[in-house]
């Protein structure tokens, strides 16, 4: 499967990570949109059911994008030779504490809007002794989160440019890579392209 992703055109990987979740999302606010000039009136607790429902393709396509980082990562690395190879452990860890994150993120958010839904007070952030640790607990985890999704990217950078030039290169070479990779919606028609040209001509995997 991973020689699938890395082989697959950088339309289809749009498309499948970010055009199905997005396709959802217009057609949620066109239901929504028109039951409310049906009805002359918004059901909040619709909105609500279809926003929890909504949170399942968001989490799809964060773990997905997620799993392209990693066939990319691990996937071009496998394929140096063994003076270019590149430790993969730190790498694997911070994706998984990544995906991790995301996952009990939007769980949290699922059950608070559960609880708004059943008329329920979610307390969590009422109780005045324990708001400011969380405030802080959940600032420092999102800065760990983007230290680690900024070390992935960098990896993924490395690694590609690395498997380009069949040479071990400084980081002046992979930093416009880094950037694309960021900017996944963008880069991803740069970056693809590229991987599968790897694939097929350096790789002689068609």
């Amino acid at each position: 499967m991973m020689n699938n992703l890395l082989k697959a055109k950088h339309w289809q990987i749009f498309l499948f990570i970010y055009g199905l979740p997005l396709f959802y999302q217009i057609m949620l606010i066109g239901s929504t949109a028109s039951s409310s000039i049906g009805s002359n009136k918004l059901n909040t607790e619709t909105v609500l059911k279809s926003l929890s429902f909504n949170l399942l393709f968001v989490m799809i396509s964060i773990l997905l994008f997620l799993y392209w980082i990693w066939c990319v990562g691990i996937g071009l690395n496998n394929k140096l030779s063994k003076e270019l190879k590149i430790r993969t452990g730190k790498f694997k860890n911070f994706l998984i504490i990544i995906a991790l994150y995301f996952i009990i993120i939007l769980l949290y958010i699922w059950v608070i809007m559960n609880s708004w839904i059943s008329n329920n007070i979610f307390h969590t952030f009422t109780d005045n002794g324990v708001s400011l640790s969380v405030f802080i607990l959940f600032f420092l985890f999102n800065v760990l989160v983007i230290f680690c999704f900024s070390y992935s990217c960098y990896f993924v950078a490395k690694t590609l440019k690395t498997a380009e030039l069949q040479e071990k290169g400084n980081y002046s070479n992979y930093v416009g890579d880094f950037f694309l990779i960021w900017l996944f919606p963008i880069g991803i028609w740069f970056i693809q392209p590229r991987i599968n040209n790897l694939f097929s001509v350096l790789f002689h995997i068609k």
